[in-house]
């Protein structure tokens, strides 16, 4: 009924706590498709549905033995699934506006009771002559795990009189003898076969599926059917480059979207706690675990479970992924782009002239963009970021049309001043001039009293740069000592400072993004290039839930992005030595 569907909305907007932003954005999004003047709901399917449920039983816990009653999401996903159609031309009727379901959620949430009566509907009561259902995993014998619940439940009463067992015991099937239809399983190394024209396919637990072949198979080997159906149900999990980080990295980039596309025909309903969510705060955990209302399972088991593997990391990673949800090593879109915009505003020279400053640079010499950032720091707790990004002249024509962004454009923008008229730079041959970049902070320094307190650098490739930094005065190197009974680093007040890479960087991608939502950044509109940067930024966790930036899966430059948290390092190091004498500026 379409009351499930709007029930459950009402429900998400009510408590939007309890919901991460994937679900919210799929809520919303359903709340759109509904009212499309080509889009209508028929209540019949996902009210047979319902019904057929019944006849399936649980077979474990408090229920056991009682019939399965759908819970609100189980009623919102059948609603949407089985009674969002249109009208189609070539069959003369309506038909499912949705082709695929995908379903991500944690444990214990009950996917196998869910699954079951799913897969069972779409062999016997879609109305789909000789339906046939095949269900796919990493190898045979965890799609076998898959056909055996269905095999299990067709041993009760009626369900026997519909559904019976098949085959070999090598090569079983179900085969339902109201429309010959049949359901096999596969292995997800397996390819496609020839002419495989299923009805319904299911992938099943797909954070172990590291293969798509037979996913891609199915999905083009459904297409001459009327109504296909996909059906993917799974919890995340540590599988690196799984077929769940995959799905999710996709279904993301359309869940973003204010509205459905024509093409978009994905069911995503994706639980788990978000991205920038503290693992250790049990108040996010009902993300993932939308059965919690229910008891399925309970805040206290899943406190036991985090207190008894915490501390180890494997361990931990398994409660992360099953528990949470949330995938380990995936990649993750971690910035709203309305913050960052939120923080674009004229700065005038005013604005940063004798003022207090950290910095960070990131040094490319030819195919990356090289980047000096400076964060100005204002007694407000405010920081207005200062950019110059540097390209060898040979290079300028080769990247433009790469990125497509006229960087030329970008060297003189007509302000009030050089800094932020200038924020690109070009340098003459084959690879970027580094004194350019040592020049830039020179200026800063001399003619608009920026007193710089540490710049952050990557050590790569700064033998070039470092030097001739040196050479320019006031900009010394940091001497450290390590205090070996306290374990900690102690810097003097040098202002050079070697930042590591990699998941070092996790308290400055962390910081960032609370700066960006809390306006704390005054980012000058002329730089256009720090918004583009964090666009293209994909960063991805470790074991212990710390992030990296993952240069290889984000969408282009993302050398603002380094700069800028080389620059928020250094201001945390600055900070330790600085923060008894200028207060006023380091009040985060």
């Amino acid at each position: 009924m379409l009351k499930w569907i709007k029930d459950y909305i009402s429900y998400v907007e009510k408590r939007p706590q309890d919901f991460n932003r994937d679900v919210k954005d799929n809520i919303r999004q359903i709340k759109e498709l509904i009212t499309r003047k080509n889009i209508v709901y028929k209540e019949a399917d996902p009210i047979a549905f319902e019904k057929f449920c019944r006849m399936f039983k649980h077979r474990e816990g408090v229920l056991a033995g009682q019939p399965i009653i759908l819970d609100m999401e189980q009623r919102y996903i059948a609603a949407c699934i089985l009674g969002i159609k249109e009208w189609s031309k070539d069959y003369n009727c309506y038909i499912r506006y949705f082709t695929e379901m995908d379903l991500g959620v944690a444990r214990k949430w009950g996917k196998d009771h869910f699954v079951a009566p799913l897969i069972c509907y779409f062999l016997g009561l879609d109305k789909e002559p000789r339906a046939w259902g095949q269900i796919v995993a990493e190898n045979s014998n965890q799609s076998y795990r898959t056909f055996e619940i269905v095999e299990n439940e067709i041993k009760n009463e009626p369900l026997n009189q519909i559904f019976k067992k098949a085959g070999s015991k090598e090569k079983r099937q179900i085969i339902c003898s109201i429309n010959d239809g049949k359901l096999e399983y596969l292995s997800g190394r397996i390819k496609g076969k020839d002419g495989s024209n299923p009805s319904f396919a299911v992938a099943n637990e797909i954070h172990e599926i590291t293969n798509f072949n037979q996913y891609n198979a199915l999905k083009s080997g459904m297409g001459a059917r009327k109504q296909p159906m996909m059906l993917v149900i799974s919890s995340a999990g540590i599988t690196p480059e799984s077929l769940y980080e995959s799905l999710l990295a996709r279904n993301r980039k359309f869940l973003r979207k204010k509205k459905l596309g024509k093409e978009d025909r994905i069911f995503a309903l994706m639980f788990g706690i978000d991205d920038t969510d503290d693992i250790e705060d049990t108040t996010k955990w009902i993300k993932a675990n939308p059965g919690m209302r229910y008891g399925r399972p309970t805040l206290k088991f899943l406190k036991e479970q985090w207190n008894a593997m915490k501390d180890d990391p494997i361990m931990r990673n398994t409660f992360i992924s099953k528990h949470l949800n949330r995938q380990i090593g995936a990649v993750m879109d971690f910035y709203d782009m309305t913050h960052i915009k939120d923080c674009v505003e004229p700065i005038k020279k005013e604005m940063f002239y004798d003022t207090y400053a950290t910095g960070g640079v990131d040094l490319a010499s030819t195919t990356d963009l090289c980047n000096a950032t400076a964060k100005i720091l204002l007694k407000d707790g405010r920081s207005i970021i200062l950019q110059a990004y540097f390209i060898a002249s040979d290079c300028l024509e080769r990247n433009s049309k790469k990125d497509r962004q006229d960087y030329n454009s970008y060297t003189y923008m007509n302000s009030d001043n050089e800094i932020t008229s200038r924020v690109v730079i070009i340098t003459k041959g084959a690879t970027v001039d580094f004194r350019a970049v040592t020049q830039w902070f020179v200026t800063l320094r001399d003619e608009y009293q920026v007193s710089f307190l540490k710049i952050g650098y990557d050590r790569a490739m700064s033998n070039y740069w470092v030097p001739d930094m040196l050479e320019n005065g006031e900009f010394t190197h940091e001497k450290v000592e390590f205090d070996k009974d306290n374990r900690v680093e102690n810097r003097d007040d040098g202002i050079l400072t070697p930042v590591w890479q990699g998941y070092a960087l996790d308290p400055a991608i962390r910081l960032s993004r609370t700066l960006f939502e809390t306006k704390k950044y005054a980012i000058d509109v002329n730089n256009k290039l720090l918004p583009y940067c964090f666009w293209n930024v994909r960063v991805v966790s470790n074991v212990d839930n710390k992030l990296s930036v993952n240069k290889a899966k984000s969408n282009g430059h993302v050398d603002g992005c380094i700069g800028l948290y080389n620059c928020e390092i250094a201001y945390d190091r600055a900070k330790q030595i600085y923060a008894e004498q200028i207060p006023d500026y380091f009040k985060i």
